[in-house]
């Protein structure tokens, strides 16, 4: 079954472009269940197809017990379990249970942590304060703006490339999360930095020319040259949010997903309809755009006042 594992997390980044993060996780998740399947049944081996319903929510719920872990985190992982059983039907292998009848956990909802402008700008200016070569100080503090002007992920922003930024329309097309092409739009102000910093890298690499196209490689003696892995840019966040608590500077730590909620509470701030905003964050569902107008009270507040004005 091991194998079978192996063969679903190339198949899942071959097909859906799952990130190494996420691998990682389905990896730990699915190792973990069928040791603990080993375990139960006294067995040194065993087959997909010999696997019960029963065994798959005995897992959860032991898992859930041992761990004392949140609600979101059992969600994940009975996510986990229903991708491989599925890809284990698709493959053609006889479960003895309906995939479908798997336990949906879904995720509580709790308001969007979201980066303000403050904030923003006080941390907008951690790589130039933090930094000692300025190459590097110049690539990270596009590694804080790019997400908060152009809504992207962590894995979609290290997919840019300089080319994408020489477009006169100021717009391009990236892979999204789902494994579809989609365009991105970006300001004339980020469009000049781009292009300053690709000068940069040039006069940097001057002696060694590289032949990576991406915005975002490794500057320092051990990535060099190499496209930065997305776990990297958190730890570019916590290294300067420290910094930043310690001097008193900044009261809480930051993280590259909050930009993406900032991006996405300024557009309803700046009065975008429901619909333009779906789109630009290419939500799949329309109710997760719904969040973010229904959790900003000054936005509700202003349309209250809308009415008591007329």
């Amino acid at each position: 079954m091991k194998n079978l594992i192996f063969d679903f997390l190339q198949y899942a980044k071959d097909i859906y472009y799952r990130t190494n993060d996420v691998l990682n996780h389905y990896k730990y998740d699915l190792l973990n269940m069928h040791q603990y399947i080993l375990y139960k049944k006294w067995e040194f081996q065993i087959n997909v197809e010999n696997i019960t319903m029963q065994d798959c929510v005995s897992w959860i719920e032991t898992y859930k017990e041992n761990r004392k872990v949140s609600r979101n985190t059992i969600a994940w992982k009975a996510n986990s379990l229903r991708q491989f059983f599925k890809y284990c039907a698709t493959m053609g292998y006889k479960l003895q249970f309906n995939v479908e009848q798997l336990p949906i956990i879904k995720k509580e909802r709790k308001p969007y942590d979201m980066m303000n402008k403050d904030e923003y700008e006080i941390f907008l200016k951690a790589p130039m304060l933090y930094e000692e070569i300025p190459i590097i100080a110049q690539r990270n503090e596009l590694l804080i703006e790019i997400p908060y002007k152009t809504w992207l992920r962590r894995a979609e922003i290290l997919r840019c490339k300089f080319e994408h930024f020489h477009s006169w329309n100021r717009q391009f097309q990236i892979l999204w999360k789902g494994g579809y092409y989609d365009r991105v739009f970006f300001t004339p102000e980020l469009w000049e930095k781009v292009l300053q910093y690709e000068a940069n890298l040039k006069e940097y690499t001057k002696k060694r020319p590289i032949k990576s196209d991406f915005l975002f490689i490794g500057l320092d003696n051990k990535n060099r040259w190499r496209q930065l892995a997305p776990k990297y840019i958190n730890l570019v966040f916590n290294k300067y949010s420290e910094k930043l608590i310690e001097e008193w500077k900044l009261k809480r730590r930051l993280h590259p997903h909050m930009e993406r909620h900032a991006f996405a509470t300024n557009c309803v701030y700046a009065w975008l309809s429901q619909q333009a905003t779906t789109r630009l964050m290419r939500h799949r569902d329309p109710k997760t755009t719904e969040w973010y107008y229904h959790m900003n009270d000054t936005w509700l507040k202003s349309q209250f006042d809308m009415i008591t004005h007329t």
